[in-house]
């Protein structure tokens, strides 16, 4: 179905009872539609990315356009299009007064931009763009109403924010509150979210008797490291080929996707797994069927002396294994090109907080 905004504005639900519930309804649908352009991180002359930074974007101009997949853009245009969303909800619908506007935005300075939105006598600051990811993999979020604490930790990173928000006192929204919204319209699975799935695997990964009903001559491997190994190697296998969710994968922007397999990652392995196999990330372009280049992934498992590649190919929206000679010759062939100027450009997953 083709992305309307003014559809979804039309046809928030009749049993909304508050504003924080027409709010939450905004957010994760305008969520589902967004994706970062990372393009934006490699434009190699500033007077690009600046005009990037400074592109405007409405709904009329989305609607018009008639995307079919998730729009590629970055903070500035994610908070307009929420702040636009959200002042041209019908008076009927609100509970009680309503509007919103963008913190940040410094016109000639490419600053992170958020929101904030009032709500009768509520503030609420909200950063969308930072919970994309967690929206779109049905995670729960982490920036829809921050608490005092959370918010006075991303003061310290954005100034221009704070001078935004002056005085004002923002508020938060309860997390069973939230969770109960989200219930409520369908954004979790009975108030199941993939961060709950995941804790579940990660117990599951844990208990060692899993491992010999499902690895072949479990016992039969003697030495503790050797069975550490096997489970370490296991556990990337199942993250890099077999964790996938074809209704929303596919549809997913490469960014979001680059943050959930960190994710999983991260949470997946012990921390002595992840000190023995070092994850590395090489953002692509790799040639589709059609022999234009779509963006892509490339992680890099370093243990010792070995390395394991894993590419992720977007006709079929899942990773799969590749050796460096298939890699080469891809490279070779017009196929495959890393994002940097300098050439291969292979780094730690940078931090995600800091990017706008």
């Amino acid at each position: 179905m083709k992305i309307n905004i003014k559809r979804m504005i039309d046809t928030i639900p009749e049993n909304v009872e508050s504003n924080e519930e027409i709010l939450r309804y905004v957010y994760q649908k305008i969520g589902n539609i967004f994706t970062y352009n990372r393009d934006y991180l490699y434009v190699p002359d500033f007077r690009f990315s600046k005009d990037m930074y400074e592109d405007f974007l409405t709904i009329r101009m989305i609607d018009e356009a008639e995307y079919e997949s998730k729009i590629k853009t970055i903070c500035k245009q994610i908070a307009e299009i929420f702040v636009e969303v959200i002042n041209k909800i019908p008076e009927e619908k609100k509970k009680d007064k309503l509007s919103a506007k963008m913190v940040g935005y410094r016109k000639g300075k490419e600053n992170h931009v958020a929101t904030l939105v009032k709500s009768g006598d509520k503030n609420y600051y909200m950063d969308l763009y930072r919970d994309i990811y967690a929206i779109q993999k049905g995670f729960r979020t982490k920036y829809f109403a921050l608490s005092k604490e959370k918010l006075e930790e991303e003061l310290k990173k954005y100034p221009d924010i704070r001078r935004d928000l002056g005085n004002i006192k923002c508020d938060k929204i309860d997390k069973k509150k939230i969770e109960e919204i989200d219930k409520k319209f369908g954004f979790s699975f009975n108030g199941i979210y993939m961060d709950d799935a995941i804790e579940a695997l990660r117990k599951e990964m844990n208990i060692e008797d899993n491992w010999r009903k499902y690895t072949k001559d479990y016992d039969e491997i003697t030495k503790k490291e050797n069975k550490e190994d096997v489970i370490a190697r296991l556990k990337i296998d199942f993250i890099f080929n077999h964790f996938k969710n074809n209704a929303q994968e596919e549809k997913m922007g490469i960014f979001e996707l680059t943050k959930f397999y960190k994710r999983l990652y991260q949470t997946l392995l012990t921390e002595e797994e992840k000190k023995k196999n070092n994850l590395i990330r090489y953002d692509v372009k790799l040639a589709n069927k059609d022999n234009e280049l779509e963006d892509s992934i490339i992680y890099e498992i370093k243990r010792n002396k070995n390395c394991t590649y894993f590419i992720y190919e977007n006709s079929e929206g899942q990773f799969r294994k590749i050796t460096p000679d298939e890699l080469q010759k891809k490279e070779k062939e017009g196929e495959l090109e890393y994002l940097s100027e300098y050439g291969k450009f292979e780094f730690y997953e940078m931090d995600d907080e800091l990017i706008i």
